[in-house]
This record gives C-alpha cells, structure tokens and sequence, in this order.
C-alpha cells in the first residue's frame, strides 16, 4: 500500500536537524488519524505544508502503531530516502489520471489504483526513485502471523529495533530481518537479517587466500600465496587491478609448479535479481567485451606454442672469468621464471 505523511513545522524542522546530527536514517514517529493509517506502506512524506507549495522531499516506509487518543494513532516512519531536489505534488498530480488527481491532496493510506498512480507519477518524474521504492515495496508486505513463534519473532523484532533507536542507532536495519521457515523458534533476531553483498574485490582477495585443504602460507609479494599439498606446490597471485589483468584480463592466476601448469581467471560478481530478488545473474558489463578478448589472445598465443614448439631450455656454460663460452641459447617461455 502507498501513503502521504505531511509534515507539520515542527517535523520538517526536526527531520532538518536528524540529517544535520548524522541520525538521519534513524526515522520518526509522526501521529494521525487512526482511521486513515493501517498495516504498513510506502510512504511519500510532504513538506511545505506551510509555504502553500506541497514537495514530496523524502520517501519511505510507514507503519501504523498504537493509539495515541479515541480518534488518532502513532506512525513509524523508517528506512527514509531523501529526494533531491524534491518533487512538487502539483507535477505528480499533472501526470496522473484525472480521476485519481485528487489524492495528491489527501493525508494517510490510499487505494491500491490511486497509490500505484502515484508511483508510477513518481518514478516518470524521476526515474533515479524506481530502485529505492522497489526495495521499500518489497518490505511492505509485513508478517502473516500464523502462529505464536511468529507473533514472538514480531514482538522481538519490534523491541530489538526500539533498543537501537534508544541508543543512538539506526532502527531501520532491523525491519529487514524475515522469519526463518525453518527451526523459526530458535533463530535469534539478528541472525535473520540479510547479508550486505560484498565487493567483487574482496571476494578475489577471498578465493586468492584458500584452496580447497592445502596448506597455504605467504609467499615473497603481498599479493602471492604458495599452497603445499604432499610434494605438490601451487601459487595464486592476486593480479587484480595490477598491470597483469590489464595484459591478459583476469583477476587470478594458479599455477600449478609440478605439471607446470596455468589456470587464468576472471571475476564477474552475480547479483540478486527478479520479483523480489529471488534470481541470481549477471548484466555484462563495459569492461567485459574487452578483457574477453584480451584471455582470447593469451589461448590463441598459446595454442600458437603447442603447435609449434620453441626449442628446448639448454644452459649457457661459464667460464671460469664469468663469461658465456657458449652460444644464446633459446629458453621455452615456460622455463622462464
């Protein structure tokens, strides 16, 4: 569902001094019509009530609480987003059907068609919103409580983000975390909450560190580590954003020293995708076409070489004064490292 919250003096003035306090994220409650507020929404919350120039600044999720009179009830109102520069409820209005114009002037829940209205008049007007409502869309949903261990999960949930409110923390964080299916009765809180998704840098650094149940220690560069397996040796470098992945485009090289071999490997990182993020792929991107051509290169030269090999290595012999009393010899590029 899809509400409007306008903002009194008074809570523009405050929200002003959350983001001046660094607390911006950490929301607020507001209070309304018991009447107008139910269940949880997406949120455009106004300002310039005052000024006579209604702007949608910020956008979030809004959840109604408990009663705060006979006739009036408390909104939680989180995981705020500001719009800059914000949106003039009048150009949101004029992008909307005629019939559904009017609730660009109302406060509280809207229809289901009148709220998808003004989303869709939102995002036209400023496509840069499409991805933030989405994921606050996602969180709308809420809980089927179909049983006590869910009522229990809501309740922690609720009072673990109260605790953090009251220390100073962003509250936000915590309506993120979903009830387990599985053993739901003994899962804490915290360890429903979803991962952040790491940096494709971080994740070469990872695998770069580990293989499989070698025995890894450091090598001679930062960026290398040797691996002992019985009498069988391996090297990763990390050739991540060094001149090497800029030659052969990759991130990785193993080499393996006993069968003198090389495996190259370049790094794409998938993301969650899809209604509600529940596929993985990934979406090519700019660098792509180019490093794919680069690891081309190096297969074809390298094919190049099992065709036609070079001569084998043979030693140069020194003599006695230091100097080679023999002729160049030519080395397998292999040999050479």
């Amino acid at each position: 569902m899809v509400a409007i919250l306008r903002c009194t003096s008074d809570e523009e003035t405050f929200l002003t001094n959350l983001r001046r306090q660094g607390q911006f994220e950490a929301g607020w409650e507001s209070v309304g019509e018991r009447d107008a507020w139910k269940s949880s929404h997406v949120v455009l919350v106004v300002t310039g009530q005052a000024s006579g120039r209604p702007l949608v600044e910020y956008v979030g999720h809004a959840k109604s609480g408990r009663r705060a009179g006979t006739f009036r009830k408390t909104i939680e109102v989180t995981q705020l987003h500001r719009i800059r520069p914000p949106v003039p409820m009048d150009q949101l209005s004029d992008l909307m059907h005629p019939r559904h114009r009017r609730v660009a002037g109302l406060s509280g829940a809207l229809t289901k068609r009148a709220g998808e209205e003004l989303l869709d008049a939102l995002t036209t007007s400023r496509a840069d919103l499409a991805d933030v409502i989405a994921r606050l869309q996602e969180r709308v949903g809420g809980f089927r409580i179909l049983s006590r261990v869910r009522e229990l999960f809501v309740e922690e949930r609720d009072a673990t983000g109260l605790a953090l409110q009251l220390g100073g923390f962003d509250r936000s964080v915590i309506g993120e975390a979903r009830f387990p299916e599985e053993d739901g009765a003994r899962v804490p809180i915290l360890a429903t909450l979803p991962g952040h998704p790491a940096h494709e840098d971080h994740l070469v650094f990872h695998d770069a560190q580990r293989f499989s149940d070698w025995i890894g220690s450091d090598a001679e560069h930062l960026a290398k580590r040797v691996f002992r397996k019985g009498d069988q040796k391996l090297f990763i470098a990390n050739v991540n954003r060094l001149p090497a992945e800029d030659t052969l485009g990759i991130d990785l090289i193993y080499h393996h020293v006993n069968r003198d071999s090389f495996v190259l490997v370049q790094y794409k990182k998938m993301q969650q995708m899809g209604a509600g993020r529940s596929e993985w792929g990934y979406r090519p991107d700019a660098d792509l076409d180019d490093q794919l051509k680069r690891m081309r290169n190096v297969e074809e030269a390298c094919s190049k070489l099992d065709s036609a090999p070079p001569l084998d290595y043979r030693p140069s012999i020194l003599s006695p004064a230091g100097s080679s009393s023999a002729r160049p010899s030519r080395r397998h590029p292999r040999e050479m490292r």
